[in-house]
């Protein structure tokens, strides 16, 4: 959505590339204070360009400007942030001398609960896999989880059902909210990389709920 609104093009138009660099410029930028002029120079935009978007996206998304606020002043507060699930971020670089120092810092915790409640989801969607496969002893393995993101050594006969029951188990809010009584509006969208190592992955098409499967690993 970012991008499409960067680069005035329709969503479904959107390359991986542009899709990239918006996330930084855009949705990460704009979060962490990125100036309009940063933004022009992006872009290839006049700053008053950048200006109006800047304003039309905090407009749109006024709740992010409220959240980011309301984060700023607990940090600078309280000197930590915490997660839903409670996790605690302490951030005594705060109250630092050094102005980037602080603002780093500051940028750090307002990340910090969005990462842990992702990366905690995450760990019981991994969990929840590797139960799935001893049940039905299959040879695929969870080799690890990262921030929002597992990695799975998937023998290929089993990579269809593999990828399907990962990525239901990522979107499945219902069990998050059931189990912890977090009503949580936001989507738990999925996206799905496939390769021969970690160096090689090529990111999938998604078909409905699932992914395409290149044809020669069908």
């Amino acid at each position: 959505m970012g991008a499409a609104g960067a680069f005035e093009i329709a969503e479904d138009q959107v390359t991986k590339d542009q899709r990239t660099i918006a996330k930084n410029a855009v949705s990460f930028g704009l979060i962490y204070g990125r100036s309009a002029a940063a933004l022009a120079a992006d872009f290839g935009w006049t700053v008053r360009k950048a200006e109006a978007f800047k304003e039309k996206y905090f407009g749109k998304y006024a709740g992010i400007h409220d959240y980011l606020e309301d984060q700023r002043e607990f940090i600078l507060t309280h000197g930590l942030v915490i997660s839903h699930f409670n996790r605690y971020r302490r951030l005594p670089d705060v109250n630092n001398e050094n102005e980037g120092i602080r603002n780093k810092a500051v940028r750090d915790g307002i990340n910090a609960p969005i990462q842990a409640d992702s990366s905690d989801c995450v760990l019981v969607d991994a969990y929840r896999m590797i139960k799935w496969l001893f049940k039905h002893r299959m040879k695929s393995r969870v080799i690890i989880s990262v921030h929002d993101s597992i990695t799975i050594d998937t023998y290929i006969p089993e990579l269809k059902a593999v990828q399907r029951k990962l990525a239901w188990f990522m979107r499945d809010r219902d069990f998050v909210e059931e189990k912890t009584d977090w009503r949580c509006r936001v989507p738990f969208d999925v996206d799905a990389s496939l390769g021969k190592s970690l160096g090689e992955m090529v990111e999938l098409k998604a078909q409905g709920d699932s992914f395409e499967i290149p044809d020669q690993c069908s």
